[in-house]
This record gives structure tokens, sequence and C-alpha cells, in this order.
């Protein structure tokens, strides 16, 4: 299972030692408009890997636990990723963090809801993390604000929905307890990490329930992994210079169409694809697939991250796209449509 930060809820009444141990920590008392008085509690376990904490309002008995890093609370580490043979240690885990202040009548751990869940795959990049991350930085995705922090992170947002790529290394500098070994294990790595709220999960298809037993699985997680890692402009596809990329297009495609399709990465380097028409962009961005190359221009030659569960492989040459030789020339030969005023193309302008 490829899930790192947890929170899971469910309702259960707690005993009466539970509540006074609760009722001894901090807590928050909140009105609703009909003047209903709901009384949380928040408690921080002692003794655990990572920062492992209860929620719980008395009045709805809404209970709710809260897991920075599931890797590192079975593991020690949240560089060792977990899978489905985990999933036992995972339930028995979670249920003894409960135990240790008395909730133990409470629904089986794989009958929990899940409230928030982070998803996550690392990719090894050696020492070009910070290249593939700058590089992310110009990533443009619909709907979405990219958000980049230099040589440390880039996120991408919109509304509830959020997925970030960051230096694992650097972000483990700034947490408590870490080990040198983490350390050492982190070189390198560049961890893709993805946010889900229970909302988003409801609305997708690839969950089959918001029931933890039913999510927390290599194929499910993996799936929603691919689901936001597939919407980046360089997934699966080489980052090249304006050089290298021009290059590249030249062996697959006539001159005209490079022309057009160096003039859309100019429009995407200048965040001016919105005002293109939609079908072209389409269009567009499959004939960059095609030769395999990304619509980003780097400072480097940077080989595609692939994620190794993917359900359909990489796009990749096919003899159906063959290039543009004397001996393909129907691949040139596409009937014009006339254009209005609306499906201009500003790359050719």
């Amino acid at each position: 299972m490829k899930i790192d930060t947890l929170n899971l809820e469910t309702r259960a009444p707690l005993s009466r030692e539970t509540l006074r141990l609760l009722r001894a920590t901090d807590h928050h008392t909140y009105y609703k408009e009909n003047g209903s008085r709901y009384v949380c509690y928040s408690y921080t376990l002692q003794g655990y890997p990572c920062r492992v904490m209860i929620f719980y309002t008395e009045q709805n008995q809404r209970l709710r636990i809260n897991i920075p890093s599931l890797p590192k609370l079975i593991t020690g580490s949240s560089l060792i990723p977990l899978d489905d043979s985990s999933r036992d240690e995972v339930f028995s885990a979670i249920s003894d963090c409960l135990g240790s202040i008395g909730i133990h009548e409470v629904d089986p751990i794989s009958e929990w809801n899940v409230r928030r869940m982070d998803t996550y795959h690392d990719f090894q990049l050696g020492d070009k993390v910070s290249s593939y991350l700058a590089a992310l930085s110009n990533t443009q995705i619909a709907r979405y604000t990219t958000i980049s922090v230099l040589g440390e992170s880039v996120n991408f947002k919109c509304d509830s929905k959020e997925h970030y790529c960051y230096n694992k290394q650097k972000k483990l500098l700034t947490e408590r307890g870490y080990t040198q070994e983490d350390v050492e294990r982190s070189a390198g790595i560049m961890r893709y990490e993805v946010r889900h709220k229970a909302g988003d999960l409801n609305r997708d298809n690839r969950v089959p329930s918001l029931k933890f037993g039913e999510i927390c699985t290599d194929e499910v997680t993996g799936a929603l992994v691919e689901k936001y890692f597939n919407t980046l402009p360089i997934a699966n596809l080489s980052v090249s210079t304006a050089t290298e990329i021009q290059k590249k297009l030249a062996e697959f495609y006539g001159t005209s169409t490079v022309f057009r399709l160096m003039g859309f990465i100019d429009a995407y380097r200048r965040n001016a694809i919105d005002e293109i028409n939609p079908r072209t962009k389409i269009r567009y961005m499959d004939q960059l697939r095609a030769v395999g190359v990304s619509p980003i221009i780097g400072i480097e030659d940077l080989p595609p991250l692939i994620l190794p569960f993917a359900s359909s492989p990489p796009s990749t040459l096919t003899s159906s796209t063959e290039p543009q030789t004397t001996a393909n020339t129907e691949y040139r030969r596409r009937p014009s449509n006339r254009r209005t005023a609306r499906d201009r193309d500003i790359t050719q302008e």
C-alpha cells in the first residue's frame, strides 16, 4: 500500500477511564447554530516513532486517529514502503495505538472510514532532484495553481485537490527525530505525493468504498497515485533542451509540423496555452507524446519519470505513428480544416 499520512474515523463510546484521561488534556468547545454544544478532545500518544494523535467528540461519539506516517509507525522509517503483505501488521499496530489509552471496544480497523489519506511514490533520481523540480515548476495543469519553492518542492493545488513533489532529504532534515540512516536512505529521492480527502475519494470510481480495509491495497492506492501523476506533462516523457527537442521532432515530423509544435512549446513556456483551441492543444500534446518529449524545456536532458506499477505502459513510438519520410508520405497528408477566429492558433502568430 502506497500510503503515508492517514486519518481514520469511526463512532464508539469510550470508557470512563479513557474519558477521564482525555478530559485532562487539550479540548475545545464548539456550538452549532441550534445551540448544540460539542466538546472535542485531542490526545498525543507517547512512545511511538511518529506523532500519533487521537481525537474524540463526546456528544456524537466520533473517534478519529491521525498517523503522520504509516510506514514510520510500522517500520520506524518513512522511507521503507509497505505493501499488501503488511495489511495485518498495519491493522494490529493501529489497534495497539488505541489500546494504549484503553480504547478496545471499537469496530475492526478495516471497517473504519478514511477521512484523509496521502498516497506517494519515491523516485530515485541521484543528483538530478533539483533539475526535475525545476522542470516541474514550469508545469501547467488545467484548473490547478502551481506553487514552487526553488530546489525544494512544487505543489499543484485546485480547491481540495493537491499533489506535489519535493526533495525528500531536505524535508526530512526539517523534521524531528530523523536518523542518520534515514538521511542516507533519502539521498537522491524525489517524493511524489497526493493528498486525498474523503469527499474526493467518495467520488472516485477507483475507490470501492471509504472503508480502510478496501482502500489500503497496492491496487487501489497505486491507481490513485497513477491518476494524478498522469496529469503531469512530464509523466513518461523526457525533458530536453530546446535544441534537443527540435532535433527529435525533426527526425519524426516534417518542417511545418516542427514549426507548429515548437510554437506550442513556446506558448507553454509563456503560460499562454489557454488561448489555444482545446482540440488543437490535445492534438499537439499527442504529437509530442508520440515522440516521447514533454512540452517543458529543461536546462538539461532528463530521462522520463515512469511509475513502475503503472497499469498502462508509457507512451512509445508505434507502427501507426512512423516518422515522416518519403516512405511514409501519407502521414503528412491531412485534410485541411477551415478555421474561424475562435479557433486561431497563437503558436503560428
